[in-house]
């Protein structure tokens, strides 16, 4: 795992309009975390709890092609790990909501006003999938 995998992934421009809300600069792997790393992007595993993570995904616009397998891929390696994957993306994102929705997560609720995007807050779509 490396720090400058994961840097050169969230400094392309696609990963840098994510919102407002959001330091690019990583200094160090936290311990707790599963990062899973493939060609153009990684996944990023945050306990919740014993049984639940918490998802994030990064690609470069010039790798997004594989995003469907490695994510297919990082899901079975999850389902070793813990019983339940969930994720909060905002509304206006609706290719990541594509993303998720393609992978099997379902629609589970809404975090009012959680994300900051161009100086306004957004809602977020709370999904989830048990592995």
């Amino acid at each position: 795992m490396t720090l400058e995998h994961v840097q050169d992934v969230l400094s392309c421009p696609s990963c840098r309009l994510c919102g407002d809300d959001y330091s690019k600069t990583i200094e160090y792997i936290d311990p707790t975390h599963i990062y899973l790393l493939c060609d153009g992007g990684f996944f990023l595993f945050i306990p919740r709890s014993r049984f639940e993570y918490d998802a994030h995904v990064a690609f470069k616009r010039s790798h997004v092609r594989n995003a469907k397998k490695e994510g297919v891929k990082a899901k079975e390696y999850m389902s070793g790990v813990c019983r339940k994957i969930t994720c909060q993306i905002p509304v206006n994102n609706k290719l990541a909501i594509r993303y998720a929705r393609g992978l099997g997560f379902k629609f589970e609720g809404i975090n009012k006003r959680s994300h900051m995007w161009g100086g306004v807050l957004i809602d977020k779509l709370m999904l989830g999938m048990e592995v």
